[in-house]
């Protein structure tokens, strides 16, 4: 994957570095996601994380929030409010992969059609955008669930796609949820800091959210510097579905509109899993992945050109 994001995102990433040295806060915000990641990746496969590693991620992503904010000179309290307003709409897009997953696996009587589903949701080479997927065959994955109890909500989530009015009411849901958990994130980032007692249930309720936090934060500020746009503006910016859905487009209907004036052959995104991936777009993990790469090059040849 590291070589496919330096292959694909190496000259933007070049072009930038060329143009100015990475910004202080910036590369501060690299640094301690990087520590924050470091106990969950391949590195450490061999070792389990343990309760120290995981709840190190609130007051971590937290930090890079916070850095993220004075790299784009805003109050962090206002970034962190942004953050959580797109929160809704990424814990929706998670949903209906969750709910497409549940019934590709329930498997059904139909072995056939569980096969067809699930060779068009995994193509590398998808036809049309996912949530088109899901919004045309909702009959053919319901069909394949075999718990009754998992169906009602599937149905749900499946309708939301052409109902606007069903997608509002879970966002409604979602908000409520969000808010609760950035409370419980603060008041357990404070305990943390100074010591105070909090308990682990407690901390792992929160670790996805604050990771969405943090991952959000850090690619959108890195789009913005390969991108030599403001760090402010990219991070008040909501994705054009989000925004079209906000004012009350379904999502249904935004991506046939999308795929009629642009093709289909430039609109289909990829499925990316978590949070975080499902609102930074497919290549967030990439383009963090490629930046870390590059400026380590970047260093090296600028050593090397002093010598």
């Amino acid at each position: 994957m590291t070589s496919e994001a330096i292959q694909e995102h190496g000259p933007r990433i070049a072009d930038a570095l060329a143009r100015e040295e990475l910004p202080r806060f910036l590369a501060a915000a690299i640094e301690v996601q990087t520590t924050l990641d470091h106990p969950f990746t391949r590195d450490m496969a061999l070792r389990k994380p343990s309760e120290a590693d995981i709840s190190s991620v609130i007051p971590l992503s937290d930090r890079v929030v916070q850095h993220v904010a004075a790299h784009a000179a805003m109050d962090p309290n206002d970034l962190f409010t942004l953050l959580g307003k797109r929160w809704m709409h990424a814990r929706w897009l998670n949903d209906l992969q969750r709910a497409a997953g549940m019934c590709l696996l329930g498997g059904g009587e139909s072995r056939e059609l569980q096969h067809e589903l699930t060779v068009e949701w995994l193509s590398s080479q998808p036809k049309q955008p996912w949530i088109l997927l899901l919004a045309d065959r909702a009959t053919d994955f319901i069909s394949l669930c075999r718990l009754e109890h998992e169906r009602g909500w599937i149905e749900r989530m499946f309708a939301s796609i052409s109902d606007h009015a069903r997608y509002s009411a879970l966002i409604a849901e979602y908000e409520a949820e969000g808010e609760v958990l950035e409370k419980r994130r603060r008041r357990i980032r404070n305990a943390l800091v100074h010591g105070n007692p909090a308990t682990f249930p407690v901390v792992q309720s929160v670790r996805e959210y604050a990771e969405f936090l943090s991952a959000s934060a850090l690619y959108l500020a890195l789009e913005s510097y390969v991108d030599n746009t403001p760090a402010d503006v990219m991070l008040a910016a909501g994705t054009a579905e989000f925004v079209a859905m906000t004012g009350g487009q379904d999502a249904a209907t935004y991506w046939r509109a999308e795929i009629a004036a642009k093709g289909a052959t430039t609109m289909v995104p990829r499925r990316v899993v978590g949070f975080e991936g499902w609102f930074l777009g497919a290549h967030a993990p990439l383009v963090m992945a490629a930046v870390s790469v590059s400026l380590v090059l970047y260093s090296s040849a600028m050593d090397a050109s002093e010598r």
